[in-house]
């Protein structure tokens, strides 16, 4: 965890790069949003993204199938062991049958949502993905396709909106509730130790 947080200050500060690349993924990238903090993305066995950050009083890490379905987030307070999963989802196909955008289109998937201790609960995952457009990140140019979820629960509906990199693989978070998006500013590779 002080590792995270060290590397979170590197991030801010580490001088502009060449372009990262999605092979960059197996050792880790940080994204830097400015005020808005940072998060770090390492790939996972089988394509999925790992996204780290820091929040409060603790680091969470959110498990996004393919780099763009959030399937499962755990959290690890700050002096208190071992972390705990606050949410898992269940989507009805495997990972390899997830839609990934490629151009603007929607879809939908009936998921079930597991807050721990509670029992699973059902819910509908709309999902809207806009043309493919390019965005320019500390002077290098990223292929983006803007993703909305709306996820509806229970008659309560929520949305997350993410920006996900075809190259790289993987989203960066833009908002939740449709309130204000925050700013990717840069993407840098993280050092092997």
């Amino acid at each position: 965890m002080i590792r995270l947080i060290a590397a979170c200050a590197a991030v801010i500060a580490t001088p502009a790069m060449a372009c990262v690349t999605a092979d960059e993924l197996q050792t880790g990238i940080g994204v830097h949003y400015g005020e808005d903090g940072g998060e770090f993305h390492r790939r996972l066995e089988g394509g999925h993204v790992e996204v780290s950050a820091r929040q409060g009083n603790s680091i969470v890490r959110w498990t996004l199938l393919n780099g763009l379905y959030y399937a499962r987030m755990v959290e690890n307070e700050y002096g208190k062991a071992p972390p705990k999963t606050t949410y898992t989802i269940d989507y009805p196909v495997g990972p390899a049958a997830l839609p990934i955008p490629d151009k603007a289109g929607r879809w939908q998937m009936n998921t079930r949502l597991t807050l721990p201790p509670d029992p699973p609960i059902r819910q509908t995952e709309v999902f809207t993905a806009s043309s493919p457009q390019v965005i320019r990140l500390d002077g290098c140019d990223y292929a983006a396709i803007r993703v909305r979820t709306e996820t509806t629960s229970a008659g309560d509906v929520t949305t997350l909106t993410v920006l996900y990199l075809p190259e790289l693989r993987t989203s960066l978070f833009l908002n939740v509730d449709d309130n204000p998006d925050r700013r990717p500013q840069r993407i840098v590779p993280l050092q092997p130790e």
